[in-house]
């Protein structure tokens, strides 16, 4: 499988790939994988190179792909697992608004997003802090309203 994964990385670097590959059902199978947490590491890696596609985004959205990467953030000690969680979710909080109460509900529960942004990588932080702001604002939005 790890072949097979690194072929298909491989392949998805190549814009119009990425596309066929979203097209073609990529997100729902490579979901339902590392739900099942089947070869996480190398799935991880085709998702968030996926994530550029808007349409994968939407797609994520549908198919509930946020408590998912945020069980995984939780459950991992691999800090690039935790980093491509994390800059998958940063681009659906930014493209798809109603997950932001999804986001915010788990950062209220278990501080999974504020962990990564002070013990995360450098790009997870970023990452991670980002989300916080746009939720935070968000939420100060609602109940300024």
């Amino acid at each position: 499988m790890k072949d097979v994964a690194s072929a298909i990385f491989n392949l998805c670097i190549i814009h119009e790939n990425r596309t066929r590959a979203v097209r073609d059902g990529a997100v729902r199978v490579i979901l339902e994988k590392i739900s099942s947490r089947m070869h996480v590491d190398e799935l991880l890696a085709i998702l968030a190179m996926l994530s550029s596609s808007q349409k994968a985004i939407e797609e994520m959205g549908e198919l509930n792909a946020v408590p998912c990467l945020l069980s995984i953030i939780r459950e991992t000690s691999c800090p690039r697992n935790k980093e491509n969680c994390i800059a998958i979710l940063y681009t659906i909080c930014f493209n798809l608004r109603s997950k932001w109460n999804e986001m915010r509900d788990e950062e209220t529960a278990y501080g999974t997003i504020s962990e990564l942004a002070q013990n995360g990588t450098s790009r997870a932080k970023r990452k991670a802090s980002g989300i916080l702001q746009r939720i935070n604002r968000a939420a100060n939005r609602t109940h300024t309203a």
